[in-house]
Formats: C-alpha cells, sequence, structure tokens
C-alpha cells in the first residue's frame, strides 16, 4: 500500500513537471518575436543603404537600416534580418515570399507584388517610413530643362537612371530615352563621363556624389523643381501579412511616430559622416 502512494506521489509530480514545461514553453512560442527577412538593394544608395557587403555595416549602415533597428528595439514582436541583392531580385523575392518586406514607393504594379498601408483604396501616407526627391541632374550648360510639368526637349544623349526605380514610369511617360544602370553612383558616374545627357536619382544620392567628387570644375547641377516626391513605405509580402496582418499594422503606426522623431536626424548624422569623410581626403 505504502509503495503504491509513493509511485502514485511521483507520477504526480512528474506529470507536474511536465504541465509546467509546456506552459512555459507555450509561453515562449507566443512571446518569440517573428522573424522578417528584409531585402533591400545591394548597390550603395546614399544615405538610405551604405556600403555594398551583403549585409548591413556594422557601424552607419544607412539611414534606413537604422530606422528599421528603431523598430527592432521599439516593437519586440517583430524582428527584422537583413541580406541584399539587385533592386528587381527584391521586388520578386517579396512577392514569391522570399522576403518579406522591403521599402518601396507605391505603385499599382506593386501592390500587386506586396501589402501597402491602404485605407479606402488609397495608401496611407503618413505611415510612410520615408520621404525622398527625385532630382534630375544635369551639366550646368546643358539645354535639357524641367519645369514642373514637361522637358524642354529631347535629349541629344540618353537620361541615366538606376534600374528598377519607380521614376522610370514617369520619365517613360514622357518619352524621355533611357539608359539603365546598376545604381546611383553609376548613373552619376555616366553623367560625369558625358556618356548620358542627365542623370535621374534621389536628390540627397546625386548631392552626396558631387560632395564626395569634391570637384566644382564638373560642372554638374541639380534642376529645381524636383522632377518628384516620392514616399517610401515598408511593403510586405501578402503571405507574410496574412498570417501577421495585426502585427504589421501596428508596426506601421509605430513607424510614423519613429519617421516623425528620427528621419530628419539621421540624414543629418549621415550628411556630417559624408562631410567628415571628405576633409579626411583632402
Amino acid at each position: 500500500m505504502l509503495d503504491t502512494l509513493i509511485v502514485t506521489k511521483r507520477i504526480v509530480v512528474i506529470t507536474c513537471f511536465l504541465l509546467v514545461g509546456v506552459h512555459a514553453n507555450v509561453i515562449a512560442q507566443t512571446t518569440q518575436a517573428t522573424e522578417v527577412k528584409f531585402c533591400y538593394e545591394e548597390q550603395e544608395l546614399t544615405p538610405y543603404f551604405m556600403g555594398s557587403s551583403r549585409f548591413p555595416a556594422k557601424e552607419s549602415p544607412g539611414v534606413l537600416i537604422e530606422m528599421l533597428y528603431r523598430l527592432d528595439e521599439q516593437f519586440p514582436g517583430l524582428k527584422f534580418t537583413f541580406y541584399r541583392a539587385p533592386w528587381k531580385r527584391c521586388l520578386s523575392d517579396v512577392s514569391l515570399n522570399k522576403a518579406h518586406a522591403i521599402v518601396s514607393s507605391y505603385s499599382q504594379e506593386r501592390a500587386s507584388m506586396a501589402v501597402f498601408p491602404i485605407e479606402d483604396g488609397q495608401v496611407i501616407s503618413q505611415y510612410a517610413i520615408s520621404v525622398s526627391k527625385y532630382c534630375l541632374f544635369t551639366m550646368r550648360d546643358s539645354k535639357l530643362r524641367w519645369d514642373g510639368k514637361a522637358f524642354s526637349r529631347q535629349p541629344q544623349k540618353p537620361i541615366a537612371v538606376p534600374q528598377g526605380y519607380s521614376i522610370v514610369s514617369m520619365l517613360n511617360e514622357h518619352e524621355q530615352p533611357l539608359v539603365f544602370t546598376n545604381s546611383s553612383i553609376s548613373a552619376m558616374e555616366l553623367l560625369k563621363k558625358k556618356r548620358a545627357e542627365a542623370a535621374v536619382t534621389f536628390c540627397d544620392s546625386g548631392a552626396q556624389f558631387l560632395w564626395r567628387q569634391d570637384d566644382p570644375s564638373l560642372g554638374i547641377i541639380a534642376q529645381s523643381p524636383a522632377l518628384s516626391l516620392r514616399r517610401g513605405y515598408l511593403a510586405f509580402s501578402k503571405p507574410f501579412y496574412q498570417v501577421n496582418q495585426d502585427k504589421v499594422e501596428q508596426l506601421w503606426k509605430q513607424i510614423a511616430l519613429i519617421r516623425n522623431r528620427e528621419f530628419h536626424l539621421l540624414l543629418e548624422k549621415y550628411d556630417l559622416l559624408a562631410l567628415g569623410d571628405q576633409l579626411e581626403t583632402r
């Protein structure tokens, strides 16, 4: 009888430990952050994505990477991991759910590949993670001009523009001849070598290129007004969004707060870093 009681007590104790273990495992699973595979351009896109290594640089990885680091810190439900690829590959990967997220401007074509913050059929502009402008860069004596509505003429040489950038559709609408490059730097280099009539890229990226050249005799200017203002959104693959809809929608709200507080401060930080690099090379 005594032996039976001892065995019974042992079974009860073991069962309790097992139940506690199962409960702890359930808690761990429910509190564990969901991985977000983020794909971004492998070429440097100053100041948004710095360097050209496969993974983010440990120091000064770029404005948008640091913005996502802030999200990691303030939103424990999701955990970003990063990899780099050509931009068109990133678009393809997110459409196939090989990547979970990208930063992209909104268009109907891209909305067919990924999920953007939409309300009543319109993208929610305050949920943008970045606000950037595209500029037309030309030689100072170029007769090619942009007045805010139209180009002054057809260029004798093509306009250099990074492949896959959303501004391409606008340039096509204006029937401008284009030559595609793999990065903003490559586009500006074609202009510098006078193999292109102009270069179109983000205003900040083109300005940083000229800053680093430190050669006023190049005679390259940014046309005013800017060609277009584009907002970048954190867009998610459709399967990922379906499984994590609540988390993603909370994240978009958090992005708005972080952008208002951090974005321009980070831009200033990278402007100062670029200035420091320039002074060191003099």
